[in-house]
């Protein structure tokens, strides 16, 4: 028999330091974990709370204004969003949106007109009821009769935002309605800072000797008002930058520095010009394309009417096309409801040829042309696209000084030298 080995029974002191450290690591692994989900999930209440308290301050909100409704909106959590939108079931995103933009016209009349609010409502209860849907009308006559007492705006307001804030969009929409309206309050209420905008504007034209450029000269020849021209915020800092080192190289006694201020400057003065010239470009450009839509809608109006019903209407859209004429006229109206013409709607909106209103009017005149509909009908879409755009030609022209013209529309001899006249030529 060989000796016992007694030392195989003798547990190694290092293996076992070295399982009691893992597990104390382990140990205090776990609990590092387990006090991070805890600091994480007290954190997660507490912003829970503040959610729900500034929630409760919105529907407590004896003043709410669209700001507000904006905040509101963007604080709705998914879980939240999910619970408000069982009525939304089945409605299309065109139909939600369009549910959102007329939401957020009445709480703007709602904050600012109340006495339209009233007339609006009820017209859309009106709309509603003939539609056939008696819910929504008896909604809007509620509301119309709630808000034409003081006391009960803010929960009529409270209500109408609360429902549209989950629609995906309504904190955006809800901030650019905000953001008009506090636009023309400026304009109605504060004249004189615009006055004093267009002042510092023109005192910055003259001491960057503006008028001297060879940019405001061209443009001069051309019959344009740089006034307008100087008054655009990116050429006007422009202007006060050259004003600027104009002074400093009035001031400075160091040749050297002097003349690497000249070099600056010129190099400034070049900038400024050639944006001056882009936004040139760029109105022209915009004014080409309503010019082009206009000889496009002008060539479907003059169509005659025997061509026109033998392309549109529920029945004739439905027939093989015969003749030269009728195809010619089916390709007018395709190309003026087409997306080239679509394209320019957002332009002309960001520009402020067009109001927030009147673009979306001109978006549904053009959507809404189609084939199928009767011949008055689309007569009347393309005349009420028309308007609009001759309407948006002269605000653009207005406001960036560009000289007012006949629209260039080859395809109609027009004699008045009014663009007015052409506005009431068409329904405006």
């Amino acid at each position: 028999m060989q000796p016992i080995n007694y030392l195989t029974q003798v547990a190694d002191p290092f293996a076992q330091a070295a399982q009691g450290y893992k597990l104390g690591a382990t140990i205090v692994d776990v609990e590092a974990k387990r006090a991070e989900a805890a600091r994480q999930q007290q954190a997660m209440q507490q912003q829970q709370q503040q959610l729900a308290q500034e929630q409760a301050r919105f529907f407590t909100n004896p003043n709410p204004t669209m700001r507000d409704a904006a905040r509101f909106a963007s604080m709705l959590s998914p879980e939240q969003s999910k619970a408000f939108l069982p009525y939304m079931e089945g409605i299309t995103k065109e139909q939600q949106q369009g549910f959102l933009k007329t939401t957020g016209n009445l709480l703007s009349l709602l904050e600012t007109k109340p006495e339209l609010f009233t007339q609006e409502a009820t017209k859309l209860a009106q709309a509603s009821r003939n539609s056939g849907d008696e819910a929504d009308a008896l909604q809007y006559e509620q509301m119309a009769t709630m808000a034409a007492d003081p006391k009960n705006r803010s929960a009529v307001f409270v209500s109408l935002a609360a429902k549209a804030a989950p629609i995906p969009g309504a904190d955006k929409m809800f901030e650019s309605f905000s953001k008009a309206r506090d636009t023309a309050q400026t304009q109605e209420l504060f004249p004189s800072k615009l006055g004093e905008a267009q002042s510092n504007a023109q005192k910055a034209a003259v001491a960057a000797k503006f008028a001297e450029s060879n940019a405001a000269l061209d443009l001069q020849k051309k019959g344009w008002d740089i006034t307008k021209i100087q008054e655009d915020i990116k050429i006007a800092k422009q202007n006060a930058g050259i004003a600027a080192l104009n002074s400093q190289i009035a001031r400075e006694g160091n040749a050297i520095k002097r003349e690497e201020n000249q070099l600056k400057l010129r190099g400034m003065i070049d900038k400024r010009d050639t944006a001056v010239r882009e936004k040139a470009a760029e109105v022209e450009s915009a004014r080409a394309d309503m010019d082009n839509f206009l000889n496009t809608a002008d060539r479907v109006l003059k169509t005659p009417k025997n061509v026109i019903g033998s392309a549109a209407g529920p029945i004739s859209a439905r027939m093989p096309t015969l003749s030269q004429d009728t195809a010619d006229f089916e390709a007018l109206v395709e190309t003026l409801g087409s997306q080239a013409f679509m394209s320019q709607i957002p332009k002309m909106k960001g520009s402020g040829a067009l109001s927030e209103r009147e673009g979306d009017k001109l978006q549904a005149s053009l959507q809404n042309l189609s084939l199928k509909q009767s011949p008055e009908r689309l007569v009347e879409n393309v005349k009420e696209a028309q308007r609009l755009i001759l309407k948006a030609r002269s605000t653009l022209s207005k406001k960036a000084g560009l000289p007012d013209s006949i629209p260039d529309t080859p395809a109609v001899q027009t004699a008045p030298a009014d663009i007015d006249a052409l506005v009431k030529k068409y329904g405006g």
